[in-house]
C-alpha cells in the first residue's frame, strides 16, 4: 500500500480544527500529519506582507479569500520583514543582494513539466505561467532564449543529460553572483525570492516540530 502524509495548511477559517484533523489522520491510517504555517501571507508581486490571501483561478477570477490565522500559527519568516526592510531599504533591494542557497540543488532534485521540459524546480517553471503577465514578459524567458528556446529544454527530444548540462541551468546558477535582479542580465529573481537565506517562508513552514507519526 501507499505511505500517505497529510499536509494541513493553517488559515483563519480552519485553525480551530488542527487537533481534529490530526486525530482524523491517525484514524484513517496516514503515516504522518504535518500542520504547516503557510507562507501565503506575503505578496511576491508587491514584495510585502498581507493580512489576507485572495485566491484566483487561472483566468484571473477571484475565488476564496483566505484570512491570516492567530499569532501562534503565523509563519515565523513573516516576522523578519520589518528588520529586512530596515536593513536593505526594501524587499526588492534584499532580493538584489540575497545570498542564494538553492533548495533543489542541495537535494539533487529537478522538475519535469507535463510537456516534458526540464526545469530546476516548480518555482522556476511557474514563472512562465503567471496569469497577470503576457507570455514572454517574465524574466525567465530571457534565460530560455539564451539557451536556444524552450525546445532545447525538452527531455523528450534531448534527454536529461544534455538539458542538465546546457546553458539554461548553467546561466541560472551563474546569475546568482549578479548584484541585481534588474536589467537584461540580472540575477533570476525567483531564486532570490524562494531560496534567499535571510527570508524563507517556505522553509519556515517546517521549523516547528508539528509532524507526528500515524498509526
Amino acid at each position: 500500500g501507499g505511505r500517505a502524509r497529510w499536509d494541513y495548511l493553517i488559515f483563519g477559517h480552519n485553525q480551530h480544527q488542527v487537533e481534529e484533523a490530526k486525530e482524523l489522520s491517525e484514524r484513517m491510517g496516514f503515516e504522518k500529519f504535518m500542520s504547516k504555517k503557510t507562507g501565503r501571507f506575503f505578496s511576491n508581486v508587491k514584495a510585502q506582507g498581507k493580512d489576507e490571501h485572495q485566491g484566483v483561478n487561472r483566468k484571473g477570477k477571484e475565488t476564496q479569500k483566505l484570512t491570516k490565522p492567530d499569532e501562534k500559527y503565523v509563519n515565523k519568516a513573516l516576522k523578519k520583514l520589518d528588520p529586512l526592510v530596515e536593513k536593505y531599504g526594501s524587499m526588492n533591494n534584499y532580493y538584489d543582494q540575497a545570498h542564494i542557497d538553492c533548495k533543489v540543488l542541495k537535494d539533487m532534485n529537478v522538475y519535469v513539466s507535463a510537456s516534458g521540459h526540464l526545469m530546476p524546480c516548480c518555482w522556476v517553471a511557474g514563472q512562465m505561467y503567471k496569469w497577470w503577465e503576457k507570455p514572454g514578459e517574465n524574466q525567465i524567458y530571457r534565460f530560455i532564449e539564451q539557451a536556444g528556446g524552450l525546445e532545447e529544454l525538452s527531455v523528450l527530444q534531448h534527454g536529461f543529460k544534455k538539458v542538465l548540462e546546457g546553458d539554461f541551468f548553467n546561466n541560472i546558477k551563474s546569475s546568482w553572483k549578479k548584484k541585481s535582479c534588474s536589467g537584461g542580465d540580472g540575477k533570476l529573481k525567483v531564486c532570490s525570492v524562494k531560496c534567499g537565506t535571510e527570508f524563507d517562508p517556505f522553509g519556515a513552514q517546517f521549523e516547528d516540530n508539528f509532524a507526528t507519526v500515524g498509526r
